[in-house]
């Protein structure tokens, strides 16, 4: 699995979430967060993984 793969999956993961509502709570490593949002998923990937923000 290479990048842009990756990348299709979590554009694929985050219109589901679109689809729905409520609130998620998605465990990533280790770590309980509360996600409300598709945005909400994305900055903790990128605050927990990439180091942004």
């Amino acid at each position: 699995m290479n990048t842009v793969d990756v990348l299709d999956t979590l554009g694929d993961i985050l219109e589901n979430l679109q689809a729905l509502r409520g609130e998620y709570v998605v465990a990533l490593g280790g770590d309980q967060n509360v996600v409300r949002t598709p945005e909400d998923l994305v900055d903790m990937i990128e605050r927990k993984y990439l180091g942004i923000r």
